[in-house]
Order: structure tokens, then C-alpha cells, then sequence
């Protein structure tokens, strides 16, 4: 590579204006990455419907080997309670927004006092979002430093703008290239605002692949 992309990791923060960005080789490795930055402690994290976002993201979010050949291959050192948020019923059917927010605040309520990582997803493979953006401001305006949100936005589903208001938000947001665009395989990363603990590239912790 040469020019801008000589260093992806800095080209990366500078187009928007991240504090840190860690690279992936796709969204769901991306999970590594936002449940390390949780810290090693116990906590909540309320993951937007697998079906809507890759069958393996319940297993990275949970630290866990998610494929043969993915960069864990042992447990690490992350304490999560993955919790799933449906977006679609047991027909198949799309569930109404004010539902999801709904059960996203149920769910959150169930560790009060448990650091949350939230996930939002404003568009699925399918088209569908979740939960809200307003519940995702309102959940951090109750629990404060408590709560921190994680937006997938894989397959360059996405605006510049969109990027640049989330990490405004004070949330991580995913990228990965798109496949529509013609972009190359297994390129991503996770655009970490100020305010977020440094992360490590995932092959510097504990439990990834060297």
C-alpha cells in the first residue's frame, strides 16, 4: 500500500476523526474488540438479532471462538451476559420500533447496576434497525458512564455524516467494506471515540491468535 492508506489505523482516525481505530477482518471480529473495551469485569450486553447480523456475532460478543480459523481460539478474558434483541417475530415478521425499544429497555433492566454495552443497528442485511437512536440516548442519560454503544454498521451501510454523529455520541461504531462496492475481503474496523479505554489489536490479548 502506499499514500494514505501506507497506514490504515491512521488514515482511518483522520477521515473520521476517531480517536482510535483497531482493525477486523469482519464485523463479527469486530465483537472482540467492543467486549474487551469493556473491561474484564461482569457486564450486560444486549446484542441486535444474529439472524439480522452474522450467525457467529452471539459467540464473539460472548469472547468465544465464533468459526474455525476466526482469531480466538480460547476464551478471553471478558465477563459479558449476552443478551439477544429480536427483530423480527416468530413468523419471520418485522417487529414494530416501538417494540424493540420496548424489550431493549426490559432487557436493560435487568442489570441495573451492570455496565451495558449496547448495540445498535441502524441497518441489517435485511433492511431492518434497532433499537432506536433516542433509546440509545435516553439509556445512557439514566445510567450515564454505565452505558456504552456500539454501532454495527458492516457492508458500508452507512453515510459519512452517520459516522461522524455517532462518534459525536460518544459511541464506537464497526465498518467493514461492502461487498455491493466491490470492496476487497475481510477489511474492517471499530472507530473508537475519545473517552473509550485504549484497545489493543485483538492479536494482543489474551486468547486471540499470534
Amino acid at each position: 500500500a502506499s499514500g494514505a492508506w501506507a497506514d490504515p489505523r491512521a488514515h482511518l482516525r483522520s477521515l473520521f476523526e476517531a480517536d482510535q481505530c483497531v482493525l477486523a477482518a469482519s464485523g463479527t471480529d469486530a465483537e472482540y474488540v467492543s467486549a474487551l473495551a469493556m473491561g474484564g469485569g461482569p457486564f450486560l450486553s444486549l446484542l441486535v438479532d444474529a439472524r439480522e447480523v452474522g450467525s457467529g456475532c452471539a459467540r464473539a460478543a460472548s469472547g468465544l471462538p465464533h468459526a474455525a480459523g476466526c482469531p480466538v481460539d480460547a476464551p478471553l478474558p471478558v465477563q459479558p451476559q449476552v443478551v439477544p434483541l429480536p427483530l423480527r417475530d416468530d413468523d419471520g415478521l418485522p417487529l414494530p420500533q416501538h417494540q424493540v425499544d420496548q424489550a431493549c429497555l426490559q432487557i436493560a433492566a435487568r442489570g441495573p447496576d451492570l455496565p451495558l454495552l449496547m448495540h445498535y443497528v441502524p441497518c441489517s442485511k435485511t433492511g431492518l434497525s434497532g433499537p432506536s437512536e433516542r433509546v440509545c440516548l435516553e439509556l445512557e442519560r439514566s445510567r450515564g458512564e454505565r452505558v456504552r454503544v456500539v454501532v454495527d454498521a458492516s457492508q458500508g451501510r452507512f453515510g459519512f455524516a452517520d459516522v461522524h454523529r455517532w462518534l459525536s455520541h460518544g459511541w464506537a461504531v464497526i465498518v467493514t467494506g461492502s461487498k455491493f462496492l466491490g470492496a476487497p475481503p475481510f477489511c474492517g474496523a471499530v472507530l473508537l471515540p475519545a473517552g473509550w479505554p485504549p484497545v489493543a489489536d485483538v492479536g494482543d490479548s489474551a486468547g486471540l491468535r499470534r
